[in-house]
């Protein structure tokens, strides 16, 4: 299935806006369950922009999108992605080629990467990345990790980037048990 950026997805859901990728998705439907609000009387509390607060790594923000930024060409099966006008692969790897980013991935970039992300959530004081507060950060590196865990982010890479990153692991199964999470997941059917 295509994303709203043409953009082939392991799951779509369609929302009040229209057609939105995973990760768009339950980040956009997660605004519905949580509260902006600390006072409020939800027990989730979803900030976009922890940081200005002081307490969202913004770099963990930025180390899934440099990610996702890496996973492209393994993704799409060229250098460039797609055309932004004709939605055509451009510059299209060879067989030799999408394996030699394969092995990249798998053995130096994703686990390295990875470990940097977990060693920032290993130093909080709580369960989420910004300790005691579900937020923004914590729904991408599930939608990320989830994906990647279970080889259906992208081709070629799985289960194996995370060998020296259990506490990631465990953190996208912590996120997958909140009540809420398991209502959408079972809406998009995940």
């Amino acid at each position: 299935m295509e994303g709203p950026m043409g953009r082939r997805t392991r799951c779509c859901a369609t929302l009040d806006a229209g057609l939105a990728s995973t990760p768009t998705a339950l980040r956009d439907y997660s605004a519905t369950w949580c509260s902006p609000s600390p006072n409020s009387d939800h027990s989730l509390a979803l900030r976009a922009d922890g940081v200005a607060h002081g307490s969202c790594p913004a770099q963990v923000l930025e180390a899934f999108a440099d990610i996702d930024a890496r996973l492209l060409p393994q993704h799409y099966g060229t250098a460039m992605s797609r055309s932004p006008s004709s939605g055509n692969a451009q510059v299209p790897l060879s067989a030799e080629q999408r394996a030699e980013v394969a092995r990249q991935l798998n053995a130096d970039v994703l686990p390295t990467m990875l470990s940097r992300i977990e060693a920032v959530l290993l130093a909080t004081e709580g369960p989420w990345y910004c300790g005691d507060r579900l937020t923004i950060c914590d729904i991408v590196s599930f939608c990320i990790v989830d994906g990647m865990s279970d080889g259906s982010y992208v081709p070629g890479v799985g289960r194996s980037v995370f060998e020296g990153c259990p506490a990631l692991l465990e953190h996208a199964e912590c996120v997958r048990a909140l009540p809420a999470v398991a209502k959408w997941l079972a809406r998009a059917g995940s």
